[in-house]
């Protein structure tokens, strides 16, 4: 069973302003299943099937000219897709296509050299309280996998899985090279500090690593959605930077 998200009404407007849509977001936060229950009349590609990226790769020319509705799954695995897609929307500008990624600084950075101005972005977090009862949502966490699956995945089980292969496998093959030990460390130390002034140094004295390599790590964490960053408010612009 598929269950409704909020998220749709705002993915509708943005296909109507522009020709292409990119939805980014965490893993496991339910873009796929979304995207197909909220698009029903697109055709649908994941770039993880080899067989489907390597079609794409060899013609993708012609398989953007078979469909004017289509969704790109894991769009990042395929950086050469984006000027073609830049020259097919504007010799077609009434197709309409959403890209779907997990990781945004190699999907955003070819974005913004490509598809400047003809795509809208639409970040998908986590269940809501408007979506779900909010106790369990405090206790398990907002993952759809975690309340809405048959059968349903337990978190202490799910989660520690899931964090294993983000960071041992997903986070390097974006080209990242950082020990997924000192990522699982500081991403635990964060969790623990969650809510606080973030302090880099100390961060980083207690990982006998300098605030730079800190402030690397955040930056990947930030990009995969596995953390946010909240400046201060300050009435003074410049202080709220710093």
């Amino acid at each position: 069973m598929v269950h409704p998200r909020i998220a749709q009404a705002r993915l509708e407007s943005l296909l109507k302003q522009f020709p292409i849509v990119t939805l980014l977001g965490l893993r496991q936060v339910g873009k796929s299943t979304f995207a197909r229950w909220a698009l029903p009349g697109f055709d649908a590609f994941d770039l993880e099937n080899p067989a489907t990226l390597l079609r794409l790769e060899s013609d993708g020319q012609l398989v953007l000219e078979q469909s004017k509705r289509i969704i790109i799954d894991e769009a990042q695995r395929l950086p050469a897709l984006f000027p073609l897609l830049r020259s097919h929307i504007d010799s077609h500008p009434s197709h309409k296509i959403v890209l779907l990624g997990s990781a945004s600084p190699r999907l955003v950075k070819k974005i913004s050299e490509s598809l400047a101005g003809r795509t809208g972005f639409l970040e998908l977090g986590g269940m809501s309280i408007l979506e779900a009862d909010p106790d369990p949502l405090w206790i398990k966490g907002a993952f759809p996998r975690l309340h809405w699956s048959r059968p349903r995945a337990s978190p202490e089980d799910w989660l520690p899985a899931f964090l294993r292969t983000y960071l041992e496998q997903d986070i390097p093959q974006l080209g990242f090279r950082v020990s997924s030990l000192k990522m699982m460390r500081l991403l635990s130390m964060l969790a623990h500090s969650q809510g606080s002034i973030s302090d880099l140094s100390q961060l980083g004295g207690s990982l006998g690593i300098d605030y730079h390599s800190v402030s690397h790590i955040l930056d990947i964490f930030e990009g995969t959605f596995l953390a946010r960053r909240l400046a201060p408010y300050f009435a003074n612009l410049g202080k709220r930077l710093v």
